[in-house]
């Protein structure tokens, strides 16, 4: 009786450190899993972000640095756990700064240059105009009205600017109808006791600005009579 309680308290024992010895690969195991989902998700999410726009027609000027060592080191390492689990324990580089980390490294830049990248060319598409000119203009009560249309339009084009669109070619469609509307307000501002010249000039520097040969003798007087110089802004090239 006293023998064979020994020798269930045996096995009971050697399963027990079985048991152990797997909650720490588990343990570990997770650990690495986590790390590289969490880079997995990442770089997924990049792939469609990129694509999503080379099916709008915009490009992003992106090259992921150390691309094909990266490549190499994960087919590397696919083959070695393929062969022994525990290989993912001793890797030969390190594991976390010298992959996890640069593939999260990629992934944030990568969707960096694909923000810029559809910025860019949200503002070719539809020119918000400047923010100080409207001000301006909002104090004129004969201009009120247009200007505040032309503001909400130019906050709406404003905002799709600022994220990443889940459907490029959509957003991208929006923005354009958001500048044909900006334009045609642009277009509608009109004020009777204002010179027509004047108010041309000043629809086009707010729009997408005005060649300087543009403002003649009249137009600045009009400006300076009514402390508007100080609104408008010389740009180079």
């Amino acid at each position: 009786m006293l023998l064979e309680r020994a020798r269930k308290l045996s096995d009971q024992l050697k399963q027990f450190q079985k048991v152990k010895a797997a909650a720490r690969d588990a343990q570990r195991f997770g650990t690495r899993a986590r790390q590289f989902s969490e880079a997995a998700r990442k770089i997924g999410a990049l792939r469609g972000d990129l694509a999503a726009l080379k099916k709008a027609g915009i490009a992003v000027a992106f090259q992921p640095a150390n691309g094909s060592l990266l490549s190499t080191r994960a087919s590397d390492l696919r083959a070695r756990v393929a062969e022994d689990p525990s290989a993912i324990d001793h890797p030969p580089f390190d594991l976390k700064y010298e992959f996890v980390d640069r593939l999260n490294a990629i992934a944030d830049s990568g969707r960096a240059a694909a923000i810029r990248a559809w910025r860019e060319d949200v503002g070719e598409q539809a020119g918000t105009g400047s923010q100080e000119i409207l001000n301006v203009l909002q104090e004129l009560p004969q201009l009120r009205a247009g200007v505040t249309q032309i503001r909400e339009l130019r906050k709406e084009i404003i905002g799709l600017s600022e994220t990443l669109p889940e459907d490029p070619v959509a957003a991208r469609a929006r923005v354009r109808e958001l500048a044909e509307q900006m334009q045609a307000a642009w277009g509608e501002l009109d004020a009777s006791d204002i010179p027509e010249e004047v108010i041309a000039f000043i629809r086009q520097a707010a729009a997408r600005g005005a060649p300087l040969t543009n403002l003649t003798s009249n137009i600045l007087n009009w400006l300076t009579a009514r402390s508007l110089t100080d609104s408008f802004r010389i740009r180079l090239g």
